[in-house]
């Protein structure tokens, strides 16, 4: 965790959530998470793995979700145990079910996840839904994804915009150059009915032509209203090289980027 006043100086604070102990599903990996508060206690859906390549470490699919709660947002938080969505062969998240933003939507919860699959030793990464009708699960996935799986989408962030009713979704765009795989862009897609989506519907809001430090590598967007324009954070790295093998995936640094509100799309 790290804190800050204005969004740029930041005071970091460690890790305040530890690996789990051997043969748990987050033996390996207590990465990626998403908060939500829930009215009563702040809730942190992590992503996990059981496995991990040899140094320098980087986790190994299967991903899982978990979650951990906490009184308020610097903790003490506590692991709940039990994985929250279970991966399901054959499907679009076979290999991996990574937390996501949780949205309240016609009586129901929306959590969109991440889902990837290994289809003849390539994954296939996009976001699903899963409903459920209590904060506490249990969390169903839709049958089919949001987006299909050839957008190669991960990590969705979501921000409603009420003066045109409309849900922006900002998700990290997986690329491949020099035979190698890493997030490339930060994309939007945008709808009116968050549990329907059209990949039509889409823009380029960070890559490596606009992001003024960071040319090849560029993801993981989250987003946060700042009175009349949006925070973006994304991370990076500075080399002006493409990162091979693992270590496209560490040595990463966090950049912040605006996008001035209200959001007006081609249909507006």
């Amino acid at each position: 965790m790290a804190t800050s006043t204005n969004l740029t100086a930041w005071t970091v604070k460690g890790n305040i959530l530890p690996l789990g102990t051997d043969g748990a599903p987050d033996s390996k990996c207590v990465c990626y998470a998403q908060t939500f508060f829930d009215g009563s206690q702040y809730r942190m859906y992590y992503t996990t793995a059981a496995a991990q390549t040899p140094a320098p470490y980087v986790p190994l699919p299967t991903y899982q979700s978990m979650l951990a709660v906490s009184p308020t947002p610097d903790g003490p938080w506590k692991k709940t145990g039990g994985v929250q969505i279970q991966p399901r062969s054959g499907s679009y998240y076979a290999d991996t079910v990574s937390p996501g933003w949780i949205v309240q939507y016609g009586g129901q919860y929306l959590q969109f996840f991440s889902a990837a699959q290994n289809v003849n030793g390539k994954f296939l990464r996009t976001i699903g839904i899963a409903r459920s009708n209590s904060i506490d699960g249990p969390w169903t996935p839709d049958s089919a994804p949001a987006l299909p799986q050839t957008e190669q989408l991960e990590n969705a962030s979501i921000y409603f915009q009420d003066s045109t009713k409309t849900y922006f979704m900002f998700v990290n765009h997986v690329g491949i150059r020099d035979g190698n795989e890493f997030g490339d862009a930060a994309w939007v897609y945008w709808t009116q009915d968050p549990t329907q989506w059209d990949a039509s519907h889409k823009a380029v809001v960070i890559d490596g032509q606009s992001s003024n430090w960071s040319k090849t590598v560029v993801g993981i967007p989250s987003v946060v209203q700042v009175g009349d324009r949006l925070a973006v954070f994304y991370d990076g790295n500075k080399s002006p090289s493409t990162p091979s093998g693992s270590r496209g995936n560490l040595d990463r640094d966090i950049g912040l980027a605006w996008v001035n509100l209200p959001i007006k799309t081609p249909r507006q």
